[in-house]
């Protein structure tokens, strides 16, 4: 979903190389996990791939929140020189 918002050239390309990489990280998921839990014991695995988890999350949210934050910057300085504009007699 992403990869369509920020891709208008070559969407097609970048949501296939999206899908292609999620398929690709689940095929390494697995013995991750079980090496971690190997290592570390349940509580521990998940305890690390919960904070792997966050830390997704929250580079993510960072990146789309920079995106709307310029689009919303670029538009109300639109709408705010065109009713200066329009306001001055």
């Amino acid at each position: 979903m992403l990869v369509n918002f920020y891709f208008e050239k070559k969407r097609a390309m970048a949501t296939g190389i999206a899908v292609c990489g999620s398929g690709f990280g689940t095929f390494l998921c697995a013995p991750f996990a079980a090496w971690l839990q190997d290592s570390y014991g349940w509580r521990g695995a998940h305890l690390i791939i919960g904070g792997l988890v966050l830390n997704c999350c929250v580079s993510m949210e960072v990146i789309v929140l920079n995106k709307y934050l310029k689009h919303y910057i670029e538009t109300t300085a639109v709408i705010k020189t065109t009713t200066r504009a329009t306001a001055l007699p």
